[in-house]
């Protein structure tokens, strides 16, 4: 089971063998690791006990690590920070028990690149090793790079893609985060106008075999994502032809992928390859994109595929008999922009708006509520193709099965019920939104009633930027570095940063001088909420 692919190794270093350490207690194991590296063309070194894996690096360069993070009277995860502090150009291979996710994502988290499971076969060993030689030439491979001009060169988190998304998908699984895996370099590279790096690590998710998780329905759901942005991003930079490529491609790999097909047609259109069909009629949906609404893109990704694809080319919805979206729930944190993400879907939708809250429809008369609720569907009806939004939901149709709810909440929720049926087909789209989803009734939730859930997390990269900009407009402001801003405000949401610039501007009039980046900077670290720590 030799390496079988032997460029890697002499490009590395020309008649240098790769030095591989295994840490285990089971001398069964280490012993066949030896011989096994050692036909492979390695030069390997076994330990059973942490200390003499140690003493083996203080006097030997080696390259790679495969440790065994359940060493017994030995805390693994500490030996794996202590060489990663001490010697960083080694690279750790992992070896935990099956099923033991919670190790693997920890020891990713302290800078593993890959892991393996007991039990496991010569291959699995063997793709772990080609991973981390391939790492070492990268990095080898930069460091040749130094004296090149700087937009030569490319970081190395940028070149070694699936090992990234291997750990990111770990962490989605965890922090069940949707598309946690990849959007941070990718928000990064899209702001940069990287495209070609951008339309890289895209690619490096979409043909990632997702190892262990390879079966997970949410693993699939990334891709599909991955592949969808990679669409639309190719769409905003113009490169329409290319992206009908890859769509065409997609359509023929995946004969069942609806949303493929109709962003085929969509732009064959945009192409003039075909004649628009006039056989159904369809909402006018602005060409503009999505303007006002910076980065975000993994959610207007979404948007697109869920709500705007089935509304812009029904024929092939109602061919393959996928229903038109009835209703949608946006939830996520306080502050992240729900409603005005509603109000720029509706206008690029082109609907007839409706903003309800909770104190629009209330009333002291018994029944009074239900009335104005059936009286909001019914004028929603008559300027069709209309969208309602419902903010704070939960406050209008909470639990029914609450203790403490009084018994006119009931009768309120059902009336809300029997409006949300059937919405699409009266050409109304229900969009919701929530920061608390567990306190509303189950039945609203139910498929053909609110069957959508789409997260609203803080803004992303691109989308901080552009708020610090937003707020800070028409204040007296030296120039800004906007990027350092964007990078150290990360999880933070519109409301905490429009606050933070609030907060500058207040400590800039104290000391009448201009807002600079340097105020920005001490007011982001001195008001150091955020939503996720809260």
């Amino acid at each position: 089971m030799g390496i079988e692919n032997e460029e890697d190794n002499d490009n590395i270093e020309s008649n240098d063998k790769l030095k591989i350490l295994v840490i285990d207690d089971e001398e069964n194991f280490t012993g066949e690791m030896e011989i096994f590296l050692q036909k492979a063309g390695y030069e390997a070194y076994t330990a059973n006990t942490a200390a003499a894996g140690l003493t083996i690096i203080l006097d030997i360069k080696i390259d790679i690590l495969i440790l065994d993070v359940r060493l017994p009277g030995s805390n693994g995860l500490d030996i794996l920070v202590d060489v990663k502090n001490e010697y960083p150009e080694i690279e750790v291979i992992i070896v935990c028990g099956f099923g033991d996710m919670e190790t693997a994502i920890k020891s990713f988290r302290r800078g593993a690149i890959d892991y393996l499971k007991k039990p496991f076969r010569q291959v699995d060993i063997q793709n772990a090793i080609d991973r981390a030689v391939k790492i070492i030439k990268q990095k080898r491979d930069l460091a040749n790079q130094k004296y090149q001009p700087i937009e030569n060169q490319i970081d190395t988190d940028e070149q070694i893609e699936p090992i990234e998304n291997n750990f990111k998908t770990l962490e989605k699984l965890e922090d069940n985060q949707e598309m946690s895996h990849f959007s941070g370099k990718l928000q990064r590279l899209i702001y940069d106008k990287r495209e070609n790096q951008v339309l890289k690590l895209l690619e490096a998710v979409i043909q990632f075999d997702g190892g262990l998780f390879a079966n997970d329905d949410a693993f699939f759901e990334s891709r599909r994502l991955a592949w969808l942005l990679r669409i639309n991003l190719l769409r905003k930079w113009g490169r329409f032809s290319e992206a009908l490529a890859w769509t065409c491609l997609e359509c023929e790999l995946n004969p069942g992928n609806v949303p493929a097909i109709a962003l085929r047609e969509q732009l064959k259109k945009q192409l003039n390859f075909v004649r628009k069909s006039k056989s159904i009629k369809k909402p006018k949906i602005s060409d503009s994109g999505w303007p006002g609404v910076a980065g975000m893109y993994e959610l207007k990704a979404m948007f697109e595929r869920d709500i705007i694809l089935p509304l812009y080319e029904p024929e092939i919805y109602q061919k393959y008999k996928v229903p038109l979206p009835n209703g949608v729930l946006l939830h996520g944190p306080p502050g992240c922009g729900k409603t005005f993400i509603a109000r720029k879907l509706s206008e690029r939708l082109k609907y007839s708006f409706y903003e309800v809250k909770p104190s629009d429809i209330a009333s002291i008369y018994i029944h009074g509520t239900q009335e104005k609720i059936k009286e909001v569907f019914t004028e929603a009806e008559k300027t069709a193709p209309s969208m309602i939004f419902f903010d704070e939901l939960e406050a209008l149709v909470p639990n029914r099965s609450g203790e403490s709810l009084h018994h006119s909440y009931s009768s309120e929720v059902n009336e809300f019920l029997v409006q949300l049926n059937e919405c699409a087909k009266r050409r109304i789209l229900v969009v919701a939104a929530t920061n608390l989803p567990d306190k509303i009734d189950p039945a609203i939730l139910r498929p053909g009633r609110i069957d959508k859930r789409i997260l609203v997390s803080p803004p992303d990269f691109e989308a901080r930027a552009e708020a610090f900009k937003l707020f800070l407009k028409d204040r007296p402001a030296d120039t800004i570095d906007y990027t350092l801003l964007a990078e150290e405000s990360e999880n933070r949401t519109y409301a905490e940063i429009e606050f933070i610039v609030n907060e500058a501007a207040r400590s800039a009039l104290h000391d009448q001088v201009n807002i600079s980046t340097g105020i920005l900077y001490k007011a982001i670290n001195d008001n150091l909420f955020s939503t996720l720590h809260s």
